[in-house]
């Protein structure tokens, strides 16, 4: 369904809805452990996020990358990407996601 959608905001030139699809099909790829597709995805929803000046679009799809490298063990990477996420939901006060992404970095930065 995720696909059909892709097509349709494709056809359309429906930016967010393709950024917001690509970012689905990262979540889905991600749970099935093939991180390269989940990443590949998610690139995507960050390139389409970030000409639509979306603010919010860029912080989720950082974190979603920091959750990538987080599973691939490459760490400093996973808390570059979650430090962006996080300064970006700073920016535009998202309290929730504020202090998700700051307990996926306080969780690995314990452990170094």
């Amino acid at each position: 369904m995720h696909r059909k959608s892709l097509a349709l905001n494709e056809e359309l030139g429906r930016k967010e809805g393709m950024a917001s699809v690509y970012g689905n099909l990262g979540l889905i790829f991600k749970a099935r452990g093939d991180l390269d597709q989940a990443e590949a995805m998610h690139r995507k929803s960050l390139a389409l996020n970030e000409d639509l000046g979306s603010k919010e679009g860029m912080a989720s799809q950082f974190g979603n990358l920091g959750q990538v490298y987080k599973m691939r063990s490459e760490l400093d990477q996973a808390k570059a990407y979650w430090r962006e996420a996080l300064a970006l939901f700073r920016e535009i006060g998202a309290r929730p996601m504020i202090e998700r992404v700051q307990s996926w970095l306080d969780d690995v930065e314990k452990d170094d």
